[in-house]
């Protein structure tokens, strides 16, 4: 091990007396030292920078999972429809024929999807949700003159929704038009969607 002695001389102009003072350092076990604090700062920042990854991973993981639980209840959500008194109240006027109009109704911590449409001139209702499927929770969208089932891709003519295709077909959600307006119940609408999670034939 090499070691290095560093003399300083020290004079009073008198007595020319000699003090010496000597200092010996090691360079190896300073190197040593050196590498080592190197080392554990590159190891703590490496170990910050996962664990704020770490942390920003799993915030992203819960917000979508949320995102899921919320958004889920019921197929996609729309438009919350115009209620009166208990009773969903639309204006007749406003939906076209063989134009589907989807609504997403709260009611207590379910989120029900439904459509109105009119077809030859009558107003039908229906879960957005078939009776094969709802358990996918994918809900139906509107392919030109058609609906389709997002889930297994199913196709019915506007005019062919109430008897659906085999098992998979609409759930009929019992409604009436009275004045200018299509009229469903709320609880006509609760009662509808507690009986198909029941798996209760509709």
């Amino acid at each position: 091990m090499t070691r290095v002695s560093y003399h300083a001389r020290w004079t009073d102009g008198k007595k020319q007396a000699r003090h010496y003072s000597s200092y010996t350092l090691e360079y190896p076990a300073i190197l040593l030292y050196s590498v080592s604090v190197q080392m554990a700062a590159s190891i703590r920042y490496s170990t910050e920078r996962q664990l704020r990854i770490a942390i920003i991973a799993s915030a992203l993981a819960f917000a979508l999972a949320l995102f899921a639980l919320v958004s889920c209840s019921s197929g996609s959500t729309h438009t919350a429809p115009p209620v009166r008194d208990g009773v969903v109240a639309v204006k007749a006027a406003e939906l076209a024929e063989g134009k589907p109009v989807f609504f997403t109704l709260a009611i207590g911590g379910d989120k029900i999807g439904f459509f109105i449409v009119r077809i030859d001139g009558k107003l039908e209702s229906y879960l957005d949700a078939c009776r094969k499927c709802y358990p996918y929770k994918k809900g139906y969208r509107v392919d030109g003159t058609a609906l389709e089932c997002v889930y297994c891709g199913v196709h019915y003519p506007m005019k062919e929704l109430k008897g659906g295709l085999g098992s998979c077909s609409p759930v009929i959600l019992p409604g009436g038009q009275e004045g200018g307006e299509y009229l469903i119940p709320v609880e006509t609408i609760r009662e509808t969607w507690q009986k198909l999670q029941s798996g209760g034939m509709i």
